[in-house]
């Protein structure tokens, strides 16, 4: 496991105080977690009407053009998506002296953070993951954990986002067919208590899900 902040020991790095960034805000890390990739997909499909309309209004519109205009409408729906997903899934904050989080203009606190969630990217065997934190009120936040070609979440960004986890209330989803919760990891098994949800922070490099462990 690696050391979430340099050479001393976490308890021994006091917090900063204040609004403090949890990390770089990552479009694309946000956009694999919250749906907009496959909607960007369709919206790429749907660019073909553009591309076949131009066709009816102008038979004799040069070929390129119509190429063209297919792929100025890709780009005004992916500047669209920009915008809505900076709004849906903005960049988050934390103030430890006041055990808060910020998203956005919505301010939750710490102990409002109820569910934790990995979502895998890339391929089988070099799956990037990314972490999902949020709230009952369906406010979130996404972070990288690691990807397929190497990258780590840094050390301070790992240190940060574990102690928001630590003073968080993460547990499981309920299932009311399961009281005991014997098989919640097969129901939901996205999830993560809150003590793997520190763990996958603190060493992603160590974190494997239980359908993508090699066999015993």
């Amino acid at each position: 496991m690696r050391d979430a902040g340099g050479d001393e020991p976490p308890e021994a790095v006091p917090f900063p105080h204040g609004w403090v960034p949890l990390g770089e805000y990552q479009w694309f890390t946000a956009a694999l977690t919250l749906g907009v990739v496959p909607a960007l997909g369709i919206l790429t499909w749907l660019a073909w009407p553009v591309f076949q309309l131009g066709m009816a209004l102008d038979p004799e519109m040069d070929f390129s053009l119509r190429i063209l205009s297919g792929l100025a409408s890709i780009a005004v729906a992916l500047g669209a998506l920009t915008l809505f997903q900076r709004f849906r899934a903005p960049r988050p904050f934390a103030n430890f002296d006041t055990d808060r989080v910020r998203l956005g203009r919505h301010e939750v606190l710490m102990t409002d953070l109820v569910w934790a969630q990995f979502l895998v990217t890339g391929s089988v065997k070099r799956p990037g993951i990314s972490l999902l934190i949020g709230s009952d009120s369906k406010k979130q936040a996404a972070f990288r954990l690691r990807s397929g070609n190497g990258y780590l979440i840094d050390g301070d960004t790992a240190r940060l986002v574990s102690e928001v986890l630590r003073r968080s209330a993460v547990e499981m989803p309920k299932d009311r067919f399961d009281p005991k919760g014997r098989f919640l990891k097969t129901t939901f098994p996205m999830h993560l208590t809150r003590d793997e949800a520190i763990d996958a922070v603190l060493a992603p490099e160590d974190f494997t899900p239980d359908f993508l462990a090699p066999p015993a």
